[in-house]
């Protein structure tokens, strides 16, 4: 798959994404369910935030592409499974589930924030002196991730069913399959080596 068709697929999931996710708004507010509104309006703006990435022209050639479109289409599919699904705890634990949502929304945006101009949705590889080990950093390989994996876990938490958990397993699934292949590329650095034999990927101590 040529970068211009895997942009092509990402702003039309990304398009489609955004009028589902809205449409879903519209559908809890109908039904007086303010606070499960207000979750998807704030997963709705987490993705709106990311659409400059998402749709601009890639500065860099991708590495792979194996594994953008899949990793999108799960992301979208959990988002979506989710946000059309009934809340499945009380609001006292949505407060937490929210909580934990903006923690990991947080922790991929300074990850983006950190790598600046070198963040990218594709696998790209490093250039001698480019490695960036400061912020999320110093703790993790792949703090960007781990912030997807933390809200997405939150989102699906708040919203469960038998759908959205089965979307938020294919996308666990797509996220360690893309870090393989990912990481596959990176290790061709012996910076990025040196880097990786000090850090986990996405779980501090374990992983």
């Amino acid at each position: 798959m040529t970068d211009q068709v895997a942009t092509y697929l990402l702003r039309t999931l990304l398009a489609l994404s955004a009028v589902g996710l809205a449409l879903a708004v519209a559908a809890h507010l109908a039904g007086g369910r303010l606070a499960a509104a207000a979750f998807v309006a704030g997963y709705l703006v987490w993705m709106l935030s990311e659409a400059r990435i998402t749709v601009g022209k890639p500065t860099q050639s991708a590495a792979e592409t194996r594994t953008l479109v899949p990793y999108a289409v799960a992301r979208v599919t959990t988002a979506l499974t989710a946000a059309y699904s009934a809340p499945a705890v009380p609001d006292k634990f949505g407060i937490v589930l929210a909580g934990v949502f903006v923690a990991g929304v947080t922790l991929r945006a300074c990850a983006i924030h950190e790598l600046s101009e070198q963040y990218s949705h594709r696998v790209v590889r490093i250039s001698e002196g480019d490695l960036i080990s400061s912020g999320p950093y110093r703790m993790l390989r792949h703090p960007a991730y781990a912030g997807m994996l933390l809200a997405n876990m939150s989102f699906v938490g708040y919203f469960a069913s038998p759908a959205s958990i089965a979307a938020l397993t294919l996308l666990v699934a797509a996220i360690l399959w893309r870090i393989r292949i990912e990481e596959d590329i990176l290790t061709e650095s012996p910076e990025y080596r040196a880097f990786a034999s000090t850090r986990c990927r996405i779980v501090p101590g374990v992983w």
